[in-house]
């Protein structure tokens, strides 16, 4: 498969919006647009797919990330 799923432990909960997933991996993490793909947020958790050749760059950038002023965990699932 050409994308990479992360799962980000964060959600609605939290008041998480696929703008923020999206502005954090572009806007500081330096990815290009079309390397994110989909965005799903749930209650606790979020899960967002990524070009394979971006992922362990993302993982990287999420991981330096706050959210609230409090940092999160973040994994690869697949790829």
């Amino acid at each position: 498969a050409p994308m990479s799923c992360i799962k980000i432990m964060l959600g609605k909960k939290q008041k998480l919006r696929a703008s923020n997933v999206l502005g954090a991996l572009t806007g500081e993490g330096g990815l290009a647009g079309d390397d994110v793909g989909k965005i799903a947020i749930f209650d606790h958790f979020s899960y967002v797919g990524v070009k394979r050749a971006s992922a362990q760059h993302a993982i990287k950038m999420l991981k330096q990330e706050k959210w609230k002023g409090r940092q999160f965990k973040c994994s690869l699932i697949r790829g």
